[in-house]
This record gives structure tokens, sequence and C-alpha cells, in this order.
């Protein structure tokens, strides 16, 4: 009799991959396994290990990416992608990753301000084990930003060695284990100088008339 020869076990999906994250999707990518022509892509919602059932959202995907709609914000998720050949065949083991979909901060508060410093603070986020800080100049030609955190793990954070007067745009992202949301929350500030000299110009038995040297940037002061 003919006996054909056993096929070739097809890889795993390599470098499985988070790429983008909203409060509702997930996107994931990957690089394409040798001889797969397809792949399945499947998910669950974790803490669910008595009756763990995987969702299928497509079998034949042929390309290496894929946005995962419809999800629960906040709800740590394990996707699977596996690697499939044209007769239909898919490789058993799968790449496996998690990720939990995350709202941005809704609100940056500005706590105090000096000269070079800024501390904010913000509400936590459902979900969310740290928080990506980042800064930029407002008025300079470069809008990238400057991550100054990757892995802020309280709702506060004071950003040192700033310039006086120069107006900054502050951002917040939500991040998790594999993931960040792209959305993230956004506030201006600008650090100022102290009044350093103040004059007495003239005083009554009900007044005081007092003047300070224009500080740079300022708009209004507090007296």
């Amino acid at each position: 009799p003919f006996y054909p020869p056993p096929s070739t076990p097809l890889p795993q999906p390599n470098d499985l991959k988070v790429d983008f994250v909203t409060p509702n999707s997930v996107d994931l990518i990957w690089t394409p396994s040798i001889g797969a022509s397809k792949y399945r892509v499947e998910y669950t919602i974790i803490g669910n290990e008595i009756d763990e059932k995987y969702i299928t959202v497509s079998d034949n995907l042929t390309d290496t990416k894929i946005k995962i709609k419809d999800l629960e914000t906040g709800k740590n998720y394990k996707f699977r992608v596996f690697s499939g050949s044209s007769s239909n065949v898919f490789e058993s083991q799968g790449s496996l990753i998690e990720a939990i979909p995350l709202l941005p901060p809704d609100k940056i508060n500005i706590e105090s301000v000096s000269s070079t410093t800024v501390r904010i603070g913000w509400n936590s986020v459902l979900g969310a084990t740290s928080y990506i800080i980042k800064q930029r100049l407002k008025h300079k030609g470069d809008l990238s930003f400057q991550t100054i955190s990757y892995n802020c793990t309280t709702t506060n954070f004071t950003l040192v060695g700033l310039v006086a007067g120069e107006d900054y745009i502050l951002s917040v992202n939500s991040s998790s284990k594999n993931t960040f949301e792209n959305t993230g929350c956004f506030v201006e500030v600008t650090p100022l100088s102290p009044v350093h000299e103040l004059n007495v110009i003239s005083t009554t038995s009900t007044s005081v008339t007092i003047s300070w040297p224009n500080v740079f940037a300022a708009t209004r002061y507090q007296i």
C-alpha cells in the first residue's frame, strides 16, 4: 500500500505582540510562520479557569495582524494564535499573550508648580497596574513626546528639570502587562519663577500699595 509522507509540523506564530489598545479593542500582530497559509485567532477572559472557553475570532485569517473588537474595559484577556495550512490543519500549541483593554485617565490635575518642577495627579484606571508619563514643549517644532517614566505605579508624579516660562504638554497613559492604551490624557502647564522682589509703594491707615517685577510667562498673580 501507498503511505503518503508525513507532513512537516507547522511552527507556532512568531513574535506575537499587542500593537494597539483602546478601551474596547486590542490589535495583535505577529511575524509569518514558515509553511502557514492562514491563522486561527481565539480569546478567553482570564479568571474563568474552571470553565475557560475560548471564542474563535477567525479561523481563516491570511494576514498577520487582527483587531479584536467588542471587548470589556478592564478585563484581562488571553489571546491564542495558531498557524494553519491550506489543507485546514492547525498546529496544536499556538502562541499566547495577555492584554487588558484600558481607558486613559479621565483628567490630570496640577497639584503644585515651581520654577523647575510640576507635580501632577490623576484617578486610578480600572485594570491599570502602572502609568506612562511623557512631556514635550508646546511651541517647539518637534511634536514627539519624551517618555519620563515607563512604570509609574502611583497616581501622582513629579516632573523635574523643567524650564521656567516654557509651555509644556504632559501626557499620562494607562498601562498593564503587555498593554498600554494609546489615547492618553493631556494637560498643559507652565513652570513659573516666584516673585523675587516685593516693594511697598505707599501706605495709609487702611491700605498698602505694593509692586513687583514682572515674572516671565505669568498672566496673573495671587496675593
